[in-house]
């Protein structure tokens, strides 16, 4: 796991299935997931209505915690394009917390599998085409858009420091 400011915003970028929400429970790392926000908020995790609702509550939700002066937040969301980050990277400069990025760089079709074996276990699937749509729009964290530190987890679920394209 790589060694993260000790009071830092991390958002975890990656697909359905890439291992976001498993990396958090793996490493007890404090999260705020849509997932959850869904649950909490429309009693169900797979209902994909009113995501304004579902990330206003997020982005509440973090500043709650920077606020009451939380140590570490982990992000857990798609956060697939800089668009999406944006508005989680200027919370995060709101109260002067560096913001990291932890990009699962897992393949599609690696997620597609797991998003399959998924649904065997009675957990959410995400419908492959959505899968493949979400996957095109997926962008690779830059330190551009105001990360700080950038890591890499890849499809076996080591992590390495993110230095950018080769």
């Amino acid at each position: 796991m790589p060694l993260f400011p000790e009071y830092c915003v991390v958002l975890l970028i990656g697909l359905p299935g890439a291992g976001k929400s498993s990396y958090c429970q793996q490493h007890q790392l404090p999260s705020l997931s849509s997932d959850h926000m869904r649950r909490a908020i429309l009693d169900d995790a797979e209902d994909q209505q009113h995501p304004d609702l579902i990330f206003s509550a997020l982005r509440h939700l973090l500043r709650a915690r920077l606020r009451a002066g939380r140590p570490q937040t982990y992000v857990d969301a798609t956060n697939l394009s800089p668009r999406e980050r944006a508005p989680l990277l200027a919370i995060a400069a709101e109260f002067q917390y560096p913001c990291g990025a932890l990009w699962f760089d897992v393949p599609l079709e690696v997620c597609a599998q797991r998003n399959r074996r998924r649904a065997l276990d009675g957990e959410r699937e995400v419908p492959e085409a959505a899968l493949a749509r979400m996957a095109a729009r997926l962008q690779r964290p830059r330190q551009e858009e105001g990360f700080q530190f950038l890591a890499r987890v890849d499809a076996s679920g080591e992590t390495s420091e993110d230095s950018g394209p080769a």
